[in-house]
This record gives structure tokens, C-alpha cells and sequence, in this order.
């Protein structure tokens, strides 16, 4: 049976229809990717799903990053940022990476990371990263869709990226 929300209708928590719409929008075939940024000493990272190319010219990504995200807030001090694409047995890596700063400050103490040109760490062993420089951010709902140009890239190698899907993680 299909199920319609009225236009311009919020729903919420409760809502009988959300069960549904979160089961669909997991089928969504998303990557998982390292975000990773540094500011003087201090350094950020994250694990993303909600990634995607936005533009051909220049090549720029939009990442959908949560509010109160304290790699947000680095990224928005710095603005310059590394997307690093998850090797598909990398799933323990995403799923550190993934814990929310505030709980798990320690959470990149035990990663191994490579530095990138620009002298912003990377997680050693991903697929390949890209360097990006914030250019705009767009409210949406409990999340911020950052815009990106990319700039540089490097450290590719073969392998097949990790997804969401595999990782078994649930998001959402």
C-alpha cells in the first residue's frame, strides 16, 4: 500500500508511516568514508554515509554531517577536509571512526594514519582520499549538507570499496 505524507507535513518520531520510510530509505545504496580534519594540534574524524557528487565543473561532493558533530565544527575553522573511501574489510576502522567524539574523544588515539600533502592525517590503508575545500552549508533537519570543492587527490589503490549495506551498520 503506498503511503503519501501531506505536502509540507513534517513526520515525525511517532508517525506510524516511519517504520517505512526509514526500512526504504536504508535500501539506499550509500559508501562509508572517512572525513577527516585537522586544526593546529587538534584533529577530527568521522565516519559518512551521505556523500555524493554534485558537480562535474569543478568536481565538488556534498556530505550531509550532523549538527553537533565536532569534526563539523573543525571542518568549519579550518575549511579544508579529507573524504577517504573505506577498503571493504575496514568495517571495525568505520565503526570506530563512526563513535560520536563527545562519548569517545580517545577515538582516533589507536588509528593508524598516514599524512596527506597538506599535512592533514588520513586513515592509513583506505582506497584512496580526496581533498576538499568547504564552500557552502545548507540547513536539513538534524543534519548540515556541507558542499566541497575537491582539490587534490592521491593514495589510490585497487580494491573494492566498502558500503553500508555490507558494513551491516544501520544509520538513520
Amino acid at each position: 500500500m503506498e503511503k503519501i505524507a501531506e505536502a509540507g507535513r513534517v513526520v515525525k518520531a511517532d508517525d506510524p508511516n516511519m517504520r517505512e520510510i526509514k526500512e526504504v530509505l536504508r535500501r539506499l545504496t550509500y559508501g562509508l568514508y572517512a572525513v577527516t580534519v585537522k586544526v593546529g594540534a587538534e584533529s577530527g574524524g568521522m565516519t559518512a554515509n551521505w556523500i555524493s557528487q554534485c558537480s562535474a565543473s569543478p568536481p565538488m561532493l556534498m556530505i550531509a554531517m550532523e549538527t553537533d558533530s565536532h569534526t563539523l565544527a573543525l571542518v568549519r575553522r579550518s575549511d579544508r577536509f579529507f573524504v577517504s573511501l573505506y577498503e571493504e574489510s575496514q568495517r571495525s576502522l568505520a565503526a570506530r571512526i563512526s563513535k560520536p567524539s563527545a562519548r569517545t574523544p580517545e577515538k582516533l588515539d589507536a588509528v593508524a594514519f598516514v599524512e596527506t600533502p597538506a599535512g592533514i592525517p588520513v586513515p592509513a590503508g583506505t582506497l584512496a582520499w580526496l581533498e576538499c575545500v568547504l564552500r557552502s552549508e545548507v540547513p536539513s533537519g538534524d543534519h548540515v549538507i556541507v558542499t566541497a570543492e575537491v582539490v587534490r587527490t592521491g593514495g589510490s589503490q585497487p580494491g573494492v570499496a566498502l558500503t553500508l549495506l555490507a558494513s551491516g551498520f544501520r544509520y538513520g
